[in-house]
């Protein structure tokens, strides 16, 4: 969030909006946030952020949209999520359920790797073993006396063995130089606790690195609620069938599994939504072999000139569900509603092939199978 510099209008008027500092809400704020956060999580709201970094840093080239456009989402959710794990809020409100959107997840999963790889040289702990007084100034005196040039030797005898003594002990003006204290972090599942479960990510259908989310290669072997929420009213969105069949790309390409691809579209309902208890679930409908099983028998279509069925959009064979609770689709292109009984076919995109779509819309039909039999489950879509 960029924020103006009062003094900065003062000195220059007409720069002064250029001089802006980013509040990134968990530290260095001049404002206390932890009232928003008891709220949202008193109300049950996931607070969600959308935030740009366009025109600003190294983001701000003239002539070439795409050097300024690539990455500026991602770049915003860095620094966001950065500062709330850092400055302890997903410790002191556990319950609370953080968004990225429009970033993806890759950034995620490396700053997850960097947190930890940082914490291991920057605790208080790591840093026990830095302090100057660990020194052994007589074996650094030594080495150098035997490996390094005489005026270097002759200077580090002036400074009692240490290179910079006048610096040796500058904290700037920090009393706490654990910078990882506020998340007070004792075990390893307090990683998981404090950054992979809170956090979700929205992530484009086409972005490759959404498959990170789900990898072997993350610490601890912790999965990312990585969300599909694809804009595919923006422009880079040609046609918006393409969307869930270019996510279904990483199913057929083996960089994720068909349980992902679930979790990715359908089931990451946990931002902010409360479950119910076990109990108090809805029975769980009678198992069907899925659209892609060869046990599976689809019944019969009612012919297309049937009043509750929806005309077969040209080019492709639609196939419309009973009114027993099948989710109407269409196998190849177009959305075909029928005025009189309001029945239609949805489309998706036909180059998956007829498995793979089945495959997909299996994903589809269950879900909303879920929702409609369960309604006390909120599902996010």
């Amino acid at each position: 969030m960029a924020r103006k510099v009062p003094a900065a209008a003062v000195n220059d008027p007409d720069t002064a909006r250029f001089a802006v500092w980013y509040d990134v809400l968990g530290i260095d704020s001049d404002y206390d946030y932890d009232p928003v956060w008891a709220k949202c999580a008193e109300l049950g709201i996931a607070p969600t952020f959308h935030s740009a970094s366009l025109n600003q840093g190294l983001r701000l080239s003239p002539t070439n949209f795409c050097y300024s456009h690539i990455g500026h989402f991602a770049a915003a959710g860095h620094a966001t999520a950065k500062a709330i794990f850092l400055g302890g809020v997903t410790r002191r409100f556990p319950e609370l359920r953080f968004a990225f959107l429009e970033g993806g997840v890759g950034w995620a999963s490396q700053l997850f790797g960097d947190l930890i790889e940082h914490w291991e040289r920057r605790s208080a702990k790591a840093l026990e073993r830095m302090h100057p007084d660990k020194l052994d100034r007589g074996k650094s005196m030594s080495l150098v006396e035997k490996y390094g040039y005489d005026d270097i030797a002759a200077a580090l005898r002036e400074r009692g063995g240490l290179l910079d003594p006048e610096q040796a002990y500058l904290t700037g003006g920090i009393e706490e130089v654990d910078d990882f204290s506020a998340c007070k972090i004792t075990r390893k599942e307090d990683w998981v606790d404090l950054y992979a479960k809170p956090y979700y990510f929205g992530c484009e259908a086409d972005d490759w690195m959404n498959a990170t989310a789900f990898g072997r290669s993350n610490p601890f072997g912790s999965k990312f609620n990585a969300i599909f929420s694809s804009d595919i009213g923006h422009f880079g969105v040609i046609d918006m069938r393409h969307p869930l069949p270019e996510a279904y790309e990483l199913v057929e390409d083996g960089h994720i599994t068909g349980d992902n691809f679930r979790d990715f579209t359908f089931a990451r309902c946990g931002c902010g939504a409360r479950r119910t208890r076990a109990s108090s679930r809805a029975p769980a409908p009678p198992k069907r072999p899925p659209w892609c099983s060869p046990r599976h028998k689809p019944r019969p279509s009612p012919p297309w000139n049937n009043p509750g069925t929806a005309a077969p959009p040209p080019g492709g064979a639609a196939v419309s569900g009973d009114r027993r609770g099948d989710v109407p689709v269409a196998v190849r292109a177009g959305w075909q509603r029928n005025p009189s009984s309001g029945t239609a076919a949805v489309s998706f995109a036909g180059r998956l092939g007829k498995n793979a779509l089945d495959r997909a819309l299996c994903v589809l039909r269950d879900a909303l199978r879920l929702r409609r039999l369960a309604p006390q489950h909120e599902v996010c879509y």
